[in-house]
């Protein structure tokens, strides 16, 4: 009897055995399969203005929004795992904590380490430099004796290598646990003479950084695609193509471009004969409610007006590449927040903005003094409060005064680099855009307060001298 049952339990776990082998075998899930079971895909990507940032308080970006596309097409929740450098990217997709890398090139160098899916977009190489400081190179041997850093296994790594060639003088820094912005800031403050973005990078920072000049191109027309690692079974490589062909199909792709890459300059000074126009011919159906809203809430209303200026040109219908409507560029949730119902609506969003400021301007610690404060509360405006915090306490950490604005105008560049964001609460901010923004307010608002202290009189004549009669 007893031997009976030590046959039974043997063959039993023998039995059990074979079909877990054989389940496992015959429905083995693959690498989509796994992905849909656990309800979420897991994206890697180096933070940066065409790949992944937060603006005021929302993910924003080229990249995110075909990230969160895809996600969307799968039916699953996006998570974003963000890392300092491209060879940590590489890193997670080959232990596999991550599903797909977003934000590198197609290179015949990385396609030894990584499998791509499919090429949706191009970009060019390009040098970039200072024309405040130098003069243009027109070719490789111009850069000879140029100071160059650059992103450590990147795209431009490659392409220099490959330079070097020809050009054994040729010399270099690759630099890990950096970004492009702070490449660019290298650049800008003349500590380096040169660095290489992609074409679509240069398009964003040219905003910001009217200084910054492409010199040639090193490379062009090189593919970008997302990432899987080397090991994967092909399943997500195929679902990809599929997303992406959908996306150019229904024309959603063109769109993301349009949106990111497309639109106006809006964070360049538009100059003061277009502000002008603009003060003629849109000004006056909004003023009284400028100066309604500013008289409610203790502001200047030709600051209010500037700042509305800046965010959407005072045209009530307009829409940032990020998403946000109306004339005060309220986000959604800032605009329930604020009480706002209806973003579009002219009234409704100055009032709202007028709102929104007036508190900022309270929030902010007691100590930030006029006219600073007001400087700050702009910036918290367009980065978020949180984002100033950091800023303050990064200032507090390095023995600064959190409190004044010229002295805090360097710090806020460091929340868009690594080495401090990365010890923050809310971690990167665009502190670039931030400077730019106030910068151009502050701008608008003095041509504003330079108007209103003349006669109509001497008003209509500045107007009438600088723009064109026929207006």
């Amino acid at each position: 009897m007893l031997n009976f049952i030590y046959r039974f339990l043997l063959i039993s776990l023998i039995i059990g055995i074979l079909i877990n082998v054989f389940s496992n075998y015959i429905f083995k899930r693959n690498n989509l399969e796994n992905i849909i079971a656990k309800n979420q895909i897991n994206f890697v990507t180096k933070i940066g203005p065409t790949t992944y940032y937060q603006n005021k308080g929302v993910p924003a970006g080229f990249e995110y929004e075909l990230m969160a596309d895809f996600a969307e097409y799968l039916g699953v929740e996006l998570n974003i795992i963000t890392e300092e450098s491209i060879n940590k990217i590489i890193l997670s997709l080959d232990n596999q904590t991550s599903d797909i890398g977003v934000g590198l090139t197609a290179t015949e160098t990385k396609k030894k380490k990584l499998s791509f899916a499919y090429p949706y977009n191009r970009v060019d190489q390009v040098l970039v430099y200072n024309s405040d400081t130098r003069n243009r190179p027109r070719k490789v041997e111009d850069i000879l004796s140029g100071t160059i850093e650059i992103l450590k296994s990147s795209n431009h790594e490659e392409v220099l290598n490959s330079l070097k060639t020809n050009h054994p003088t040729l010399k270099w820094i690759s630099l890990e646990n950096v970004n492009t912005d702070e490449l660019i800031e290298l650049v800008n403050e003349g500590m380096i003479d040169y660095t290489i973005l992609n074409s679509n990078e240069f398009e964003i920072y040219s905003q910001f950084y009217p200084n910054i000049k492409t010199a040639f191109k090193v490379s062009t027309s090189e593919p970008v695609a997302w990432a899987l690692s080397s090991y994967n079974d092909g399943s997500l490589t195929n679902k990809l193509k599929e997303f992406f062909e959908h996306s150019i199909n229904n024309n959603r792709l063109n769109t993301l471009f349009e949106k990111h890459f497309g639109h106006l300059n809006t964070f360049s000074f538009v100059g003061s004969k277009q502000f002008l126009r603009d003060i003629v011919l849109i000004l006056p159906k909004y003023e009284q409610t400028f100066r309604d809203a500013a008289e409610k809430y203790n502001l200047d209303w030709r600051l209010l007006a500037s700042v509305a200026y800046q965010e959407s040109r005072w045209r009530e219908e307009a829409v940032s590449y990020t998403g946000v409507r109306g004339l005060m560029m309220l986000t959604q949730d800032t605009a329930k927040y604020l009480g706002v119902e209806n973003r579009t609506d002219p009234i409704q969003s100055i009032r709202g903005g007028a709102k929104y400021i007036n508190q900022l301007l309270k929030r902010l610690p007691i100590k930030v003094l006029e006219p600073d404060r007001t400087w700050f509360a702009l910036a918290a405006y367009n980065l978020g409060l949180g984002h100033v915090t950091d800023a303050f306490q990064l200032a507090r950490n390095q023995n600064k005064n959190p409190y004044n604005w010229l002295e805090m105008k360097p710090i806020l560049l460091q929340l868009s680099k690594s080495q401090y964001y990365k010890t923050t609460k809310y971690g990167y901010a665009r502190g670039w855009e931030a400077l730019k923004y106030v910068q151009n307010i502050r701008q608008y608002y003095d041509i504003l307060v330079f108007l209103d202290s003349k006669d109509d009189e001497k008003k209509n004549k500045i107007i009438n001298d600088r723009i064109p009669q026929s207006l």
